[in-house]
């Protein structure tokens, strides 16, 4: 009640009453308040029980900090959901860090997971990020992300010591989850809203080091960034690159890379794209022949000779 009407104070208040009664101030009693702080949209309250936990010395879990997150960033309070991440990131290091030293010392490990952080929660971050197109900050929040050792040997040594929790690498530990498709995903739509071709174009040829493989709609999102820039070619090499890795291109894709070059005034490339669409089974719309049509508008009688 005392959150619903956003007067956290007084959860607070009892918090320390408890604790001044050595009342336990078990986990289920904060995971109990965070969450219906999400449910009634109350971010400044999640927030400051998050806190109060870390002064009560209650360890979260990594799911009660994904509530707190998530919460913060439904209120487009990104900024403080992502010192909230970092926060989070710097206790699961530390706590790891104990577990590897009992291990050392053949003592028993502490008990519990690891409080690491769902990577829904980070995803949700960056499309927090995405309205005001902080493409600086989600790349920074991509690069903490990155896995201790090259993707490619950091896979054969799980393969050949598999671990239980595959959030904890083996040689080193980040207190981050591993990013998948969406993040990347994310992280490439605010930098195509944003016009940041290069980057876009670097982040993509990254994403095999990641162990992570673009989809078409990856392939889509920097393509109507060649588009946005009028960079035909660029369209069109990305249009042969995802076919030579069998990755589909569909009718979106094509109606990029035909609008790029009609905007470029490559018509002719324009009609082998629509010849090529066709060859592989995929029907032009009616985006595809106003496309088409541009090309050949002004030229007597040439618009015929498109269909």
């Amino acid at each position: 009640m005392c959150v619903a009407a956003n007067e956290w104070d007084e959860v607070l208040v009892v918090l320390n009453i408890m604790n001044r009664r050595n009342l336990p101030q078990k986990l289920s009693t904060y995971r109990s308040a965070i969450r219906y702080c999400r449910e009634v949209g109350n971010a400044d309250a999640s927030a400051e029980i998050l806190r109060a936990m870390n002064r009560a010395k209650v360890i979260p879990e990594g799911s009660d900090v994904a509530e707190v997150v998530l919460t913060q960033c439904a209120e487009r309070k990104w900024a403080r959901g992502l010192a909230i991440l970092k926060a989070a990131a710097y206790t699961a290091v530390g706590v790891e860090r104990l577990r590897r030293e009992k291990r050392v010392e053949g003592e028993d490990s502490l008990e519990g997971p690891t409080p690491v952080v769902p990577l829904m929660a980070y995803n949700a971050v960056m499309l927090a990020l995405r309205p005001e197109r902080q493409w600086k900050i989600a790349l920074r929040l991509l690069e903490s992300m990155r896995p201790p050792l090259p993707a490619a040997l950091e896979g054969k040594l799980l393969q050949a010591h598999p671990v239980k929790d595959n959030a904890v690498a083996l040689t080193g530990y980040t207190g981050h989850p591993r990013p998948n498709l969406t993040t990347f995903n994310s992280v490439l739509e605010i930098l195509v809203m944003d016009k940041q071709m290069d980057q876009t174009f670097q982040l993509l040829l990254s994403m095999p080091d990641w162990n992570v493989l673009p989809s078409t709609h990856t392939y889509n999102l920097v393509i109507r960034a060649c588009l946005l820039k009028r960079n035909w070619r660029r369209a069109l090499t990305l249009l042969n690159t995802m076919e030579e890795q069998g990755v589909m291109p569909n009718l979106l894709t094509y109606n990029s890379v035909i609008s790029a070059c009609v905007k470029s005034d490559q018509s002719s490339k324009a009609m082998k794209l629509l010849k090529r669409m066709r060859d592989n089974g995929i029907d032009p719309d009616i985006v595809t022949y106003n496309a088409m049509m541009s090309a050949w508008a002004g030229r007597y009688g040439q618009s015929k000779r498109t269909f």
